[in-house]
């Protein structure tokens, strides 16, 4: 659990986050994903909507969604609806990208002996 996650200040929210989450981290085929959860509680979309936000500041690797959330409650039933920027093999694409680049940064710095000298490339 996260930081924003963590000091989300209501219990359904905190409750929805992981939910939400796994969904985030799993994007759909059609370039939106759908989350439903299940809540008889008042302000149900409210706690949704917090929770996404609080998942999406804790998931910077969570680049491809717009924040652009809406959501819609019929009874218990939480409808949260989230637009992906990318499609799923351009943010295949993307993380490959980065994690070339991740590796490009620190393997050199993997090879020097001493902490002052990765602290220094670090630092650079």
């Amino acid at each position: 659990m996260g930081f924003y996650v963590r000091h989300l200040k209501s219990k359904q929210a905190k409750e929805f986050a992981p939910i939400i989450e796994k969904a985030f981290l799993s994007p759909a085929e059609d370039n939106l994903t759908t989350v439903t959860l299940y809540s008889s509680k008042a302000g149900a979309c409210k706690d949704a909507l917090s929770a996404a936000y609080a998942v999406l500041r804790d998931n910077p690797i969570i680049f491809y969604y717009k924040i652009n959330l809406s959501c819609s409650s019929i009874g218990s039933q939480v409808v949260l609806k989230a637009e992906q920027i990318y499609t799923i093999n351009e943010i295949n694409q993307l993380r490959r990208m980065i994690d070339s680049e991740i590796q490009m940064i620190i393997t050199p710095i993997k090879a020097m002996q001493s902490a002052w000298e990765k602290e220094l490339a670090i630092f650079d």
